[in-house]
């Protein structure tokens, strides 16, 4: 398995504050290649360029989404980037109550590996990352 510092990650979030969080928490836990944005559709031409093409040292081995976000919900830009990369993995956040029984009812049909609610003690972000970059 790669160590954290050669992982490549993608956090996309229309809240400046919280990009920057996981950002940086995450360079503390040794992720050292975090790139942020608060655009989906400039994030979403990023993870083509990386993922569209054959060469693999630039792309991408995670994505961090928020949910609810103008122009292109977390959902839909999943969905396009597992349509270009089926094996990217999914972290995918969200401010809004979701019961855990009923949640794969009302969210919609789509490949996401994991689900973490805001706000989010800091840790707990670090360990879906850990969770989701060791079951690659």
């Amino acid at each position: 398995m790669l160590s954290p510092a050669t992982k490549r990650i993608m956090v996309v979030d229309d809240e400046h504050d919280i990009v920057a969080i996981i950002q940086n928490i995450l360079k503390r836990y040794g992720y050292n290649n975090v790139d942020s944005f608060t655009n989906p559709i400039e994030a979403l031409h990023e993870f083509e360029g990386a993922n569209g093409s054959s060469y693999d040292n630039n792309r991408y081995d995670l994505l961090i989404l928020d949910i609810r976000m103008p122009v292109i919900s977390g959902y839909e830009f999943a969905k396009k980037a597992k349509s270009i990369d089926p094996k990217i993995k999914v972290i995918l956040m969200t401010a809004f109550e979701i019961d855990d029984d009923k949640s794969r009812q009302d969210l919609p049909v789509m490949k996401y590996d994991e689900l973490v609610k805001k706000p989010f003690a800091l840790n707990s972000i670090c360990k879906a990352v850990e969770r989701q970059l060791a079951s690659q």
